[in-house]
């Protein structure tokens, strides 16, 4: 899962434990995976997800949890909210996330 910190994925693992206890969750910052760069690159954003799905030693089917309120965080992460959509597109046919269900969330 991405979220906007580690506070954050912290309470969401504790949420998927309480409901699952045999899931395997991981997580990333926004800061970790680049989307609070100014400017923004989904270039970047897209192989650093890239580079840690392809790392993670977990067998099995996936999600990637993305809590959607990065777009809220920088002034140009909101000037490009638009071009969200294309790189999850890109993201769903690229080698190690083929496969993987991209699912957006918001965490408050």
């Amino acid at each position: 899962m991405i979220a906007p910190d580690a506070k954050a994925i912290a309470g969401v693992e504790r949420l998927a434990k309480r409901l699952d206890k045999t899931l395997i969750m991981e997580g990333k910052s926004f800061a970790d995976v680049a989307f609070l760069r100014v400017p923004i690159s989904f270039r970047e954003v897209a192989a650093r997800i890239e580079a840690w799905i392809s790392s993670s030693p977990k067998p099995g089917p996936a999600i990637l949890v993305l809590d959607m309120s990065w777009g809220l965080e920088t002034n140009a992460a909101t000037a490009n909210f638009e071009n969200w959509p294309a790189l999850a597109e890109t993201l769903a046919s690229i080698g190690a996330l083929r496969g993987v269900a991209l699912q957006p969330a918001r965490f408050d």
